[in-house]
C-alpha cells in the first residue's frame, strides 16, 4: 500500500513540476522581456476600426460615385457605399436600386480614412 501511495505522489509531483500539457499553446507570437510580440494580421490592415451605425431618411443616390446622402437626426451626412455592400429589405436580400430618396435606412458603416464606408444598408 506504501509503495501504491509513494507512486501517486511522485506522479503528482512530477505533473505539478511540468504541467499536464491541456494548456493552449502561444498563438500570438514570440515573446521578448517578457512581454509578447503581436502582430497584425495582414489580411486584415484595419481590424481595429470599429462599425458603426447610423439610421435615416435617403436624401440622394450617387450611383456614379457609388454614395448615398442620408438626413438624420443629427443632419445629413454622405456615405461611401462599400464594393461589397449588402442590401437588405427586411428579412430579404436586396439591390441598389431599392435605395430611393425618401426611404428610410439603417446603415452600418466603418470610418476609413476619413470616409464613412457602408458595409451594409437595411430598407425599414
Amino acid at each position: 500500500m506504501k509503495m501504491i501511495e509513494g507512486g501517486l505522489i511522485a506522479v503528482v509531483v512530477l505533473l505539478a513540476a511540468v504541467g499536464t500539457g491541456t494548456a493552449a499553446p502561444n498563438t500570438t507570437g514570440p515573446t521578448t522581456g517578457g512581454s509578447k510580440v503581436v502582430a497584425a494580421p495582414e489580411s486584415a490592415p484595419n481590424a481595429n476600426v470599429r462599425g458603426r451605425q447610423a439610421t435615416g431618411v435617403i436624401v440622394a443616390v450617387d450611383r456614379e460615385a457609388n454614395t448615398v446622402r442620408i438626413k438624420s437626426r443629427t443632419g445629413e451626412r454622405t456615405f461611401a457605399l462599400s464594393p461589397r455592400v449588402q442590401v437588405r429589405l427586411g428579412t430579404l436580400k436586396a439591390t441598389l436600386a431599392e435605395l430611393q430618396p425618401g426611404k428610410r435606412v439603417s446603415v452600418r458603416y466603418r470610418d476609413m480614412e476619413g470616409k464613412a464606408l457602408v458595409t451594409t444598408v437595411k430598407v425599414l
